[in-house]
Formats: structure tokens, C-alpha cells, sequence
């Protein structure tokens, strides 16, 4: 089995990078650097993916409730079984946290394409346990993020979330819609499969969405 490694770095969430800088998806849990440096110690410890999992397990359940959540979405990547665990035996204290970007949860779950996350976060908003309309301070809601990122099955269940704005308008004034098109013709540009994007563009159009954003774009 794969051996996941802690490491430090970025990862870009779209196809041309273009939310690098919003939503960073740095590999490391915490901005104290002896937290860190713990953490990196006792994941190099672990061998194999199941060692390592428990150890990243338990080393949040240690740390704040209300901040869990937030910390294990942040690892993006092939984490989401480490984040469903503790959305399972920890329950939603937490699942509103924002970091100092804004972002909650739900952002960076949608930047990762953690499908049944979404789909559980999303259920959980309309019970009203969660807030899945959040902006962050780029002004990029999690639907604006599972957009610009091609993931159509976070895409899907955020639609159907009451009251969901299919046409809330980030700072720059895109729509989620107008980011899919973006994404996807950015995914052509560079010849990668857009099918992905694709699907969001129907998606988000049946759900009565505009694309209109005040800038020339060449569809695909």
C-alpha cells in the first residue's frame, strides 16, 4: 500500500493554478512551528499507510474539537478517510471553523474532490448543522471552489443545498459557472481531459446558472 509521507509544499487546486495562492493547500497541520515539527516526526515513525493513518488519527483527536476538521482538511490529497473518521466519531463541532484565509472545511474539501465529504458536509447544511455558503476572503464560496476545480460530484450535492446561489459572484465578479467554463478551457489549452469541467458546465447551467462575468472567454 501506498506510504504517505508529511510534507511541506503546495499543491495547485485548478487546472492552471489560479487559486494557488487562495486556498494553499499546505501540508502541514499547524502555524506553530514545534506542532509541526512533532507532528512530521511521529508520521515519519509510522511504516505503511495504516501506521501512518493512526498516527495522524490520533495526534487530532489530541488536539482542539472545534479545529479538527478544519486541520485534517487542510492535507487534501488521499485524506479523506482520515477526515470522514473524525467527522464520524467527532460529529460537526468544528465543521464552521475558518483558518486565517477564510476557508472552512467544506473549501478545502471541495479543492480536493472529496465527493463523499461534500456530499455528507452538504447534507448536514440542510439539517442547518453547517454553513456551505461561506465566502472566504477572496469572496470564493465552497461551490465556487468545487467549480474552478472540475469536481462535479461536490458540485452536485452543494446545489441542492437550500437557499444554494448557483450565481453568487466572487470579488473579481465570476459566477461558479463562468469558473467551470475557465477551467475547462484551460483543461483543453493544455490537453487534459475536460470531461470533468464538462459535466460542472451542465450541472451548474440546469441549476439556472449564468456565465457572464464582464471578461472574453473562448469555449470549448
Amino acid at each position: 500500500m501506498e506510504h504517505l509521507s508529511i510534507q511541506d509544499g503546495q499543491h495547485d487546486i485548478t487546472a492552471d493554478g489560479r487559486f494557488k495562492d487562495v486556498l494553499p493547500l499546505v501540508l502541514s497541520f499547524l502555524d506553530n512551528p514545534v506542532d509541526m515539527a512533532k507532528f512530521k516526526a511521529c508520521s515519519r515513525s509510522a511504516r505503511g499507510w495504516s501506521a501512518n493513518f493512526e498516527v495522524k488519527y490520533m495526534w487530532l483527536r489530541q488536539q482542539r474539537s472545534d479545529k479538527a476538521l478544519l486541520l485534517a482538511s487542510r492535507a487534501g490529497g488521499a485524506h479523506e478517510p482520515l477526515f470522514l473518521r473524525l467527522l464520524r466519531t467527532m460529529g460537526l463541532e468544528g465543521a464552521d471553523a475558518q483558518d486565517a484565509k477564510g476557508n472552512t472545511p467544506l473549501h478545502y474539501c471541495c479543492a480536493a474532490g472529496w465527493n463523499m465529504a461534500v456530499c455528507q458536509l452538504a447534507q448536514a447544511a440542510n439539517r442547518g448543522s453547517v454553513e456551505a455558503k461561506t465566502f472566504n476572503k477572496a469572496g470564493h464560496t465552497p461551490l465556487h471552489i468545487a467549480s474552478a476545480s472540475g469536481h462535479p460530484g461536490c458540485v452536485a450535492p452543494l446545489l441542492n443545498v437550500r437557499g444554494c446561489d448557483v450565481n453568487a459572484r466572487v470579488c473579481g465578479g465570476d459566477t461558479a459557472l463562468y469558473l467551470a467554463l475557465e477551467g475547462r478551457q484551460a483543461a483543453h489549452e493544455a490537453g487534459q481531459p475536460v470531461d470533468a469541467f464538462t459535466e460542472c458546465v451542465q450541472l451548474l447551467t440546469e441549476a439556472g446558472g449564468i456565465s457572464f462575468s464582464g471578461k472574453q472567454l473562448m469555449l470549448v
